[in-house]
């Protein structure tokens, strides 16, 4: 799943895209070990990717790049202890924890 928020397209539309990830970005974190964008090839405990988001500037170039990841849960029995939500934002080559109401507010 991929999304493009281009610059032109609609701007406030973008500035408030990407106001959300950043102020809703939590502490630094260390990359996880299991993560994947096919939450068929996930393991219990590992993340799956729920989106990509690039922001380009008029001339295409990316100007930010985040991708959410969701922890895949057991059924019968919930994990403790590791964030629901990760983003990782590639323009700088970080994974940090990501408020979990902000990021079911942008897939509604």
């Amino acid at each position: 799943m991929s999304f493009i928020i281009a610059e032109g397209n609609d701007r406030v539309l973008m500035e408030e895209m990407h106001h959300t990830f950043i102020k809703n970005k939590g502490n630094k974190v260390e990359q996880p070990a299991n993560f994947t964008w096919s939450v068929h090839s996930t393991v219990i405990g590992g993340y799956y990717k729920m989106g990509q988001y690039d922001f380009l500037n008029q001339e295409g170039s990316s100007i930010a790049h985040f991708d959410l990841y969701s922890l895949v849960q057991s059924s019968d029995k919930p994990l403790t202890g590791k964030p629901d939500v990760l983003i990782y934002d590639a323009t700088v080559d970080q994974w940090y924890v990501f408020n979990k109401t902000a990021s079911d507010a942008i897939f509604s």
